[in-house]
């Protein structure tokens, strides 16, 4: 089945990573607009290159953030702003701290909590407010997590 998005636009947060950058693949392929969001300067410039080789009608966008900031949630959200964005995925994600309470720093905690819950947050607000109408999907990163901790505790013991 061929699926056809010409029109739409697609916001991919944590696109640089593997599964962000199938699915902004996917989506060029689909017709879709693409906007691509990662930290890494080089990678999203690598990825907007391979889609750019699909030829493909539309425009890619790119928003160089770090999610786990919240300045840079703000400046994600002012690009998000300009478009009417009519698919959200947010991929972007950090699996850490994992381990015992008292051998993380708390500042590891709040950067979890920042590009866990409060960019995808705050991303698809002001996605939903923009466009007026937004399909969001949010890629769950906690059950990798969970494993990760078991293990990290199996070790321990």
């Amino acid at each position: 089945m061929q699926i056809n998005l010409f029109g739409k636009t697609a916001l991919i947060t944590g696109s640089t990573g593997h599964l962000g950058a199938a699915l902004s693949l996917a989506f060029r392929m689909a017709n879709a607009n693409v906007i691509i969001q990662g930290r890494d300067q080089t990678k999203l410039n690598a990825l907007e290159h391979e889609l750019n080789k699909l030829a493909k009608p539309g425009f890619i966008k790119k928003i160089i953030a770090d999610l786990s900031d919240s300045r840079q949630i703000s400046k994600c959200t002012r690009h998000i702003k300009k478009f009417s964005v009519d698919i959200l995925i947010n991929n972007a994600a950090t699996q850490w701290p994992i381990g015992i309470l008292e051998t993380n720093e708390p500042i590891e905690w709040s950067r979890s909590v920042s590009v866990n819950f409060i960019a995808p947050v705050k991303v698809g607000h002001n996605a939903l407010i923009a466009a007026g109408s937004t399909v969001t999907c949010d890629v769950p990163s906690g059950k990798l997590a969970i494993a990760r901790a078991r293990q990290e505790l199996k070790r321990r013991i």
